[in-house]
């Protein structure tokens, strides 16, 4: 794991520190520009999709869709994507599907935020039934209502990780320990 976290470090895609409160600062709007990058959290990514159960469907949040690309190419799976909008699914969700698809959903960061379970819902409501999140970042995988949840790079363990190797200050291996 280590050459990945070395590579999103160096690549700037995660900043460890204070950042409008949070300890960290992702810009995973720019993976497209660092294909190494994305081609590694692709290929660590891909294990997880269908684990749960088999998926014929991903879908992304607007913001995720680089690495739904990466993985609808890899797996040669359809990708849904979202707008990020509030419209109804039939509006917001745009793809190929259409009742009673097996799917996986795709985030950048999963802090079980309600926006999440919101798309989940929108979904299932146009037949794409979401049974698993696979989240590029966030902390310990938390379960959600039925559905399982992947996180690919913990960023306390992150952090930690970088700090005992020496690649970012020692005092950011606790950085997570007060949120």
């Amino acid at each position: 794991m280590n050459d990945l976290y070395g590579r999103l470090l160096h690549d700037g895609l995660v900043q460890f520190g204070t950042f409008n409160g949070a300890p960290y600062l992702l810009n995973t709007g720019l993976l497209p520009s660092y294909p190494a990058a994305l081609a590694l959290l692709a290929e660590r990514a891909a294990p997880l999709i269908g684990q749960a159960a088999p998926v014929d469907r991903l879908v992304c949040t607007a913001s995720a869709w680089p690495i739904g690309m990466a993985l609808s190419l890899r797996l040669r799976l359809p990708l849904v994507y979202s707008l990020g909008t509030d419209a109804a699914g039939v509006h917001d969700l745009i793809g190929a599907y259409d009742m009673g698809h097996p799917a996986c959903l795709l985030v950048n960061l999963w802090d079980g935020d309600a926006a999440i379970r919101e798309l989940i819902d929108k979904a299932r409501r146009v037949g794409l039934m979401i049974d698993s999140v696979v989240a590029l970042f966030g902390w310990a995988e938390r379960p959600l209502d039925g559905v399982a949840v992947h996180v690919l790079v913990d960023l306390p363990q992150m952090a930690r990780a970088l700090a005992d190797g020496g690649e970012i200050p020692p005092e950011l291996r606790t950085v997570f320990d007060e949120v």
